[in-house]
């Protein structure tokens, strides 16, 4: 169990990486959510893509930091990648402010 929860707390172990892991899970996030908005704009289909995994998210977290003993480690980055899925769902399908507040995003964040 405590290797799935680092696994998915960790996004797939891209917060192992050495340099800009949050910055690439919240690449990783707002594009997924994007695609899903161009691909199939259903608002039930959006709340179950976005709601479930959180839901895990924050179970696999708990975990995660229960086992590592460490509050809110560094190479946790599903916060980020929720975050920016966040963007998407405001700008619809204008991938400029999309793009914009990401950026912004980013720079806020660090």
């Amino acid at each position: 169990m405590i290797k799935l929860s680092e696994f998915y707390a960790t996004l797939f172990y891209i917060g192992r990486l050495p340099r800009f892991q949050a910055t690439i899970a919240s690449l990783i996030g707002s594009f997924a959510y994007y695609l899903i908005i161009i691909l199939n704009y259903q608002k039930s289909i959006m709340i179950i893509t976005f709601i479930a995994p959180l839901i895990l998210g924050l179970i696999a977290v708990y975990y995660y930091q229960k086992h590592s003993r460490i509050h809110d480690p560094k190479e946790i980055v599903l916060d980020e990648f929720f975050a920016a899925a966040l963007i998407p769902l405001f700008f619809k399908t204008n991938i400029l402010l999309c793009s914009v507040t990401l950026g912004l995003y980013r720079i806020i964040d660090i």
